[in-house]
């Protein structure tokens, strides 16, 4: 994955939006080319399954956020979420 793209936002378990989403996270590309996702998944220090995986339609402008809406995969209490590769 690009070494480029920032995980730059998050919400995890909003209260009372638990089971119809509300959880997201944010990527944002600072730089100056666009950048396909595909390769790419988060992963959460939660479980051992992809919170989320990116396909070749995933791409981010320069200077562009992509958005990752989620249903009940983060919580609130600890843990990490990590942007990293896996096999295609």
């Amino acid at each position: 994955c690009s070494n480029n793209v920032k995980l730059s936002e998050f919400l995890s378990d909003p209260v009372g939006l638990e089971s119809d989403g509300g959880e997201f996270i944010e990527l944002f590309n600072p730089g100056s080319v666009e950048v396909t996702l595909l390769g790419c998944k988060l992963v959460s220090s939660k479980s051992s399954q992809s919170l989320y995986e990116f396909s070749e339609s995933d791409v981010i402008a320069p200077g562009g956020y992509y958005v990752v809406s989620l249903i009940d995969k983060l919580t609130n209490s600890s843990g990490s979420v990590t942007f990293s590769t896996f096999e295609l």
